[in-house]
């Protein structure tokens, strides 16, 4: 996953991740995040599958690198 990915998974703009290069440190949202995905990529398993059947979905389309994502959360409560 690129950084610019990441960036849009978080619904936060390149810079705002790679700011923190400087310093050599990560908020910990940041680290709990990239964790989880690594694992999941090792484990050959789409994390957007998983998002979406917890309500998460992306919506497609070509999308600046410095463009937050756009991302539509329902609620399960929404559901009933």
């Amino acid at each position: 996953m690129s950084l610019s990915d990441f960036a849009r998974l978080l619904d936060v703009r390149p810079a705002s991740v790679s700011n923190h290069k400087k310093s050599g440190v990560v908020p910990k949202h940041y680290a709990v995040v990239a964790v989880l995905l690594g694992h999941l990529g090792d484990e050959h398993f789409e994390f957007r599958d998983l998002l979406h059947k917890h309500g998460v979905s992306f919506q497609e389309g070509k999308q600046s690198p410095s463009a937050p994502a756009q991302l539509t959360l329902i609620s399960s409560r929404s559901k009933r």
